[in-house]
């Protein structure tokens, strides 16, 4: 008699994300990686420090506990800021995290500078449109690292440029690259977690006891990566990006260090373990939030598949990888960087 295959989990029931696996009982480096320093990602620089400084303290200590296998705990995070532009005094009056004396200076010297004296810890800044390349070189997607994309971006070729680094997931045991991507409007936002462009490679992505694949940002949200040279005209205030917005008095004071609290709530998630969400939601005018989970019926209902779909055992063969590849590099286009 033929086995059946009984998943795992109840649809309803969301599954833990799982950010690395353990190779031969040793998990490799982290790459965390901030795209865009002004909304949204110059009020999340300060968390990620934190967040950079406690973890690589933890393993340290760790590492001297267990000197059995030192190698479990022999592992840090690395700390990139990535903007290619300049502070300006409209960057302050919108509400950016920076200050007059910063004016002139780039954005993520600045926030590198501030908060590797504030916690002594090496931040990299990058002064440049992102490339995930000039980062580390060839060793990304290979297995050797895990990167962590944060894109506090408002602009498509930005995004575009980050959702073609998901291509190097395509084939690999485990996602190399994962995108966090956040925006927002007036005093309403989103924040997405994800890996994978292609929602055929979803197939089975539920049925284990810890998820690694999530629908990259674009694939939930498509419009991320159109233009507003190729959105309608008439929308006016809707296609004025978050700084302008801010400086038309626009956006609310506060949406800024509210998204960035979000994104470290899931960077805290994906780090720790036990993070169940994908997507957030939130509006500040009537004070909403609205998440979706990690289970087969959220994502049957965001992506119009069936939620088995999700959970029982994907086909051995893989034929749509060079399609997932093909939508990755759509988005070849190198970032211009201007954030939120």
């Amino acid at each position: 008699m033929a086995a059946l295959n009984v998943a795992l989990h109840s649809p309803y029931e969301p599954v833990p994300v799982l950010l690395q696996a353990e190779r031969d009982g040793v998990r490799n480096d982290i790459w965390l990686v901030l795209v865009g320093c002004g909304g949204n990602g110059s009020w999340l620089a300060p968390h990620l420090a934190r967040r950079t400084w406690q973890l690589n303290r933890t393993w340290q200590q760790l590492a001297a506990q267990h000197l059995d296998n030192p190698g479990r705990f022999r592992r840090e995070i690395r700390l990139v800021f990535v903007d290619p532009d300049v502070v300006e005094m409209k960057n302050i009056e919108a509400r950016q995290n920076f200050s007059p004396a910063d004016v002139g200076l780039p954005k993520a010297q600045v926030l590198a500078a501030r908060y590797a004296l504030a916690y002594g810890l090496p931040i990299r800044p990058i002064v440049a449109p992102f490339d995930i390349a000039k980062i580390q070189g060839s060793q990304y997607g290979g297995g050797v690292e895990t990167f962590l994309i944060v894109g506090c971006v408002d602009n498509a070729k930005a995004r575009q440029s980050i959702n073609a680094a998901l291509a190097r997931n395509v084939g690999a045991r485990w996602p190399a690259v994962w995108w966090l991507d956040a925006g927002n409007s007036r005093a309403a936002g989103q924040v997405i977690l994800g890996n994978t462009a292609s929602i055929e490679r979803l197939a089975g992505a539920l049925q284990g006891a810890v998820c690694s694949r999530l629908p990259s940002p674009a694939l939930v949200e498509p419009g991320l990566l159109v233009s507003k040279e190729d959105e309608d005209e008439s929308a006016g205030v809707a296609n004025l990006s978050c700084e302008e917005l801010a400086l038309a008095d626009q956006q609310s004071p506060v949406i800024n260090p509210h998204m960035a609290v979000w994104l470290d709530t899931y960077i805290h998630g994906l780090l720790y373990g036990g993070l169940k969400l994908c997507a957030t939601y939130v509006s500040l005018d009537v004070g909403t939030v609205r998440s979706v989970e990690t289970s087969a019926q959220d994502w049957g209902r965001l992506l119009g598949k069936d939620p088995s779909f999700f959970l029982e055992p994907p086909p051995e063969a893989q034929p749509q990888d060079a399609e997932e590849a093909s939508q990755a590099d759509e988005g070849e286009l190198e970032a211009e960087g201007s954030e939120e």
